[in-house]
């Protein structure tokens, strides 16, 4: 058997260890120990450790592969060249991933590839270079001195710049639960159609940022200029990492010793984005908003980024619902209410998620339940967290490093005249 590669760094962190077994005909199965039957053995001895977290071996499996939710698109012709300086050119699908487009211009001699940049300032005249928008799918040329000019092609004159070859996708789209990714799109030689699967979650997807967005971050960028002082500092440059939708600072909290001031220490709790009721952060996003902290912060300053701990929150309501309303429409509607206000990133309040350590009133759990239409009173109401129901008109408090959501909630409506 041999070693390939391996990911978790001597076991140090969560990832993948890849083994190329023998042929076929050079595996045999072997009674081992207490074992009934004959298996195929993997052994792996550990020399010496110093583990803050004893490892967990999550699966062995074969015939795996990582996926990433992209499409590659060959030979588009994006258009031809009229010798012009400063000319655009738009490809077709975006956006674009990074580093996956290869462009070629055929300036009479055949085609032959130009070369990505960021912009043209470092660019002379002579220099066969393109600078790409990955967003739009705009590909811009230089203007002879910052940058080589295409020549036209007579012989191509509407073809002769090409994207030969790219790769795009990527946002919340791609984030399926397991399970769900069941079908190819090209046949593999010797692999089952049928008998595929993604057996964990795909996670990391997040939607491009809009203008609004970015205005209202913008401030905050200028204002911290890259460095963590500040616990807004802290939670906008964490935000800042790509799959990250919010974040909470926390200073003098360290996760080892809840309760506990702990000076020096700031814990950063993340929550990525995700459509499921509880997104949680994956060990190497964890990492990954870590790295980009630790470059940030003060000298003097502990940090952690921790995944967040989520509190389950079911609602048990009796409604009395309006003589013309529909008692399933209005059923229905109080769950995705309820499901909607408790959800981390598109509850609360103001519909921007629940905020980290936020208590659930009951006066405004009641208020929620009257924003759907047919709704006349409510007889009853129970708050229930984690499965345990908190005593009728109290409020229910959560910790500062919480958050809540729910998945299900009991709603019987009925009509007056039933009573």
């Amino acid at each position: 058997m041999g070693f390939l590669k391996d990911e978790t760094l001597a076991l140090t962190r969560s990832g993948h260890v890849f083994l190329k077994t023998p042929a076929k005909d050079k595996m045999q199965p072997e009674v081992i120990g207490a074992v009934a039957e004959s298996r195929y053995w993997i052994r792996a001895r550990v020399v010496s450790s110093a583990y803050e977290r004893v490892p967990r071996l999550l699966a062995v499996r074969t015939n795996t592969v990582a996926a990433l939710q992209a499409e590659t698109v060959n030979d588009e012709v994006l258009g031809g060249s009229d010798g012009s300086p400063n000319q655009h050119f738009r490809i077709s699908n975006t956006p674009i991933l990074v580093d996956t487009l290869v462009l070629e211009i055929d300036q009479g001699t055949g085609f032959e590839a130009w070369q990505r940049v960021d912009d043209f300032f470092a660019s002379g005249p002579n220099d066969r270079h393109y600078v790409l928008n990955r967003t739009s799918g705009d590909v811009s040329f230089g203007n002879g001195f910052l940058g080589d000019i295409p020549v036209g092609n007579v012989a191509n004159r509407g073809g002769n710049i090409v994207a030969r070859s790219y790769r795009f996708g990527g946002g919340k789209a791609g984030n399926v639960d397991a399970k769900r990714l069941t079908s190819m799109i090209t046949p593999v030689a010797g692999i089952d159609e049928n008998g595929i699967t993604n057996w964990q979650p795909a996670v990391g997807g997040r939607d491009e940022e809009d203008i609004e967005l970015a205005k209202v971050r913008a401030p905050q960028t200028l204002k911290n200029k890259c460095r963590a002082v500040t616990a807004q500092d802290y939670e906008s440059l964490a935000q800042e990492v790509g799959v990250i939708a919010r974040a909470k600072a926390l200073p003098l909290y360290h996760p080892g010793f809840p309760g506990v001031q702990v000076p020096g220490v700031v814990t950063v709790i993340v929550v990525p984005a995700g459509d499921g009721p509880n997104p949680l952060p994956s060990e190497g996003t964890l990492r990954t908003v870590c790295a980009y902290l630790d470059q940030r912060r003060l000298l003097t300053t502990e940090l952690y980024v921790i995944a967040p701990t989520y509190r389950l929150v079911s609602i048990d309501a009796d409604v009395i619902a309006e003589d013309t309303a529909d008692l399933a429409e209005v059923t229905t509607g109080i769950q995705e209410a309820l499901t909607t206000y408790f959800h981390p990133l598109a509850g609360g309040e103001n519909g921007n998620g629940w905020p980290f350590g936020g208590d659930i009133f009951y006066s405004r759990v009641y208020q929620r339940i009257f924003t759907v239409n047919g709704v006349a009173r409510i007889e009853r109401l129970v708050i229930s967290l984690d499965g345990e129901a908190a005593p009728e008109c109290q409020d229910v408090v959560i910790d500062a490093q919480q958050l809540v959501y729910s998945t299900d909630h009991t709603i019987l409506a009925t009509y007056s005249f039933d009573e």
